[in-house]
């Protein structure tokens, strides 16, 4: 076990190098940016690129920036990827993505962001969701690939770090991710070698360390019920209006009372999958009181489980659909479109995640709960793009506490980026022994 001076006397590294990455504005670029915002987003993630690359060099990890391929195979968006051979056996790959979503229209893309640190906390959007992980990663790399010889390398083959620009809002396709780990996969390839374990820097715990990791997410689509009634005025509905807010109010009525969490049909892996309204919007501007609008359009975000695929949800909207307009089917009409953000995954627990349980045991006496939690992340795109014949990819997602990830004073302390950091090196030695 590390012991406290040997942690403190490495805590300005992951700290400054936090804050140097955090202070890059690198907001999540946008399909429909114009070219000058377009360059002014990739020169900042090129930047934390750079930078990053230029912290690895005592691990002598070797670092690239490279473009990644768009679904029509034009070199789209940069990406930066880091790795350090080490011999046969699975690669480690770290995982994580360097975009941000601004907090505001106001939100600066030229100047440097405030990461002072007051009372031992960087407040900053960036910085838990998920800047500190990538510095952490890094760090314990410089920290761990430095000492070599005290650990052998027989457990692992080598280590490597790909960090994309556009997780937040992908700018390709679902995601730049899942080309840029086939990327990866080829280059790492050339070693006879493939990838077998993914950790991805994504906030897991909830209020404090070592509480929980994930190894598996649920999905999420997008459900729209778009009803056309007749419009009118609201003093005389009975001429011609047809509001179709009265099928809205059913359709509400019907996931409220029982069908917001679906069975799981014995999938205990995964929460229930959930339908989440998140926008009631009629076509009029709203400004007047006396208007009954022609159409309402709902949007829910599914998040579902392995056993609810797309397939079902367009099934189970259309029936639902049909339940609100039970009797009043001349009156209004319903379309439903259904959308797929992110597909769930599930990565059986086995060398990595036991890996993660002992590092944060040792370290806190705590049992670690690896479990399905959180949103989607690109973890969603390793067992599809790094699956082979041979064996699964295992993947674990582990980093801080992620209370107030997208808030405006979105946040990290320092004792749990130490921590942090702390934890993947003790994950990289356990690995490393074999």
């Amino acid at each position: 076990m590390l012991v406290e001076n040997e942690r403190i006397n490495t805590v300005s590294q992951e700290i400054s190098l936090t804050q140097q990455l955090v202070s890059i504005p690198s907001v999540t670029p946008f399909r429909d940016d114009d070219e000058e915002m377009l360059n002014i987003k990739f020169k900042n993630l090129r930047e934390v690129y750079r930078a990053l690359g230029k912290s690895l060099t005592p691990s002598q990890m070797w670092s690239e920036i490279f473009m990644v391929n768009d679904e029509k195979g034009i070199p789209s968006l940069p990406a930066f990827f880091a790795h350090r051979y080490l011999g046969h056996g699975p690669y480690l790959l770290f995982l994580g993505h360097a975009d941000v979503v601004a907090p505001s229209i106001e939100y600066s893309l030229t100047e440097p962001l405030n990461v002072d640190i007051h009372e031992g906390i960087i407040r900053q959007r960036g910085t838990a969701d998920m800047k500190v992980s990538i510095a952490a990663f890094a760090v314990a790399c410089n920290q761990v690939l430095t000492k070599l010889g005290q650990f052998g390398t027989n457990g692992i083959g080598g280590i490597g770090m790909l960090v994309v620009g556009d997780e937040e809002e992908p700018f390709i396709g679902q995601g730049s991710a899942e080309n840029a780990l086939h990327y990866v996969k080829d280059r790492i390839a050339r070693f006879k070698n493939s990838i077998g374990y993914v950790i991805v820097g994504e906030p897991s715990n909830v209020t404090e360390m070592s509480q929980q990791a994930y190894n598996a997410r649920r999905g999420n689509i997008l459900v729209n019920f778009q009803i056309q009634g007749k419009g009118g005025h609201t003093a005389r509905p009975e001429h011609i209006a047809q509001s179709p807010y009265i099928p809205a109010a059913r359709i509400m009525d019907i996931l409220q009372g029982g069908g917001m969490e679906l069975d799981n049909n014995g999938n205990t892996a995964m929460q229930r999958t959930t339908f989440c309204l998140n926008d009631l919007r009629p076509n009029t501007d709203g400004k007047a009181s006396n208007v009954i609008p022609s159409q309402v359009t709902l949007r829910y975000d599914v998040r579902n489980n392995e056993t609810h695929p797309l397939s079902f949800i367009q099934t189970y909207a259309e029936r639902i659909a049909m339940m609100a307009v039970e009797g009043l089917s001349h009156l209004f009409k319903v379309n439903i479109s259904v959308e797929s953000v992110g597909a769930p995954y599930n990565s059986l627990p086995g060398r990595l995640a036991q890996s993660f349980q002992d590092a944060t045991h040792e370290l806190h006496r705590t049992d670690l709960q690896v479990c399905c939690g959180g949103g989607t992340s690109d973890g969603r795109f390793v067992q599809a793009a790094l699956a082979n014949e041979e064996t699964d990819v295992e993947v674990i997602e582990y980093s801080v506490p992620a209370l107030d990830i997208h808030a405006t004073e979105e946040r990290a302390t320092v004792k749990d980026i130490v921590d942090l950091k702390t934890t993947y090196a003790l994950v990289m030695n356990r690995l490393l022994r074999g």
